[in-house]
């Protein structure tokens, strides 16, 4: 995780994101948002929350970067998870934060990531699948 910045106001927030963003711009050129793969070297803007889990906070924005070593999707709900290998270490992350305020990635081989990409969204597709089936035998969604 590199730089930080605070914000109060809803009409900086993309200002702050901006600002922090564009030292990786010429590095990591392609708009990966919504579709970032295991072997992505990628950037990303997080928020940051003080205070307790019941009443938290926005303290400010930061920047995290590094690469895809996994991604997979929970069995309970489906939701799509990413491990991020960082300067600091490993971090695992939702796939709804990571894209959250753009998700930025460093030109690779097109065939490579053709090849993890479809693996994603066939297991995506599973999933979704397993969900449907699980709640149409469930009473509680019929």
């Amino acid at each position: 995780m590199k730089e930080t910045i605070g914000s109060k106001s809803d009409n900086k927030q993309s200002a702050d994101i901006y600002s922090l963003l564009k030292p990786f711009e010429s590095e990591y050129t392609s708009d990966i948002t919504g579709d970032a793969c295991k072997g992505d070297k990628i950037v990303f803007a997080e928020a940051v929350f003080t205070g307790s889990f019941k009443s938290p906070k926005f303290s400010h924005f930061t920047v995290v970067e590094g690469e895809i070593v996994k991604d997979s999707y929970g069995t309970e709900k489906q939701q799509h998870t990413f491990t991020i290998q960082t300067d600091a270490g490993k971090i695992i992350r939702k796939a709804r934060n990571v894209y959250r305020y753009g998700t930025f990635g460093k030109p690779r081989d097109p065939s490579a990531r053709e090849i993890s990409l479809s693996d994603k969204h066939t297991r995506g597709t599973v999933a979704r699948e397993e969900r449907d089936q699980r709640r149409s035998e469930d009473e509680f969604f019929v």
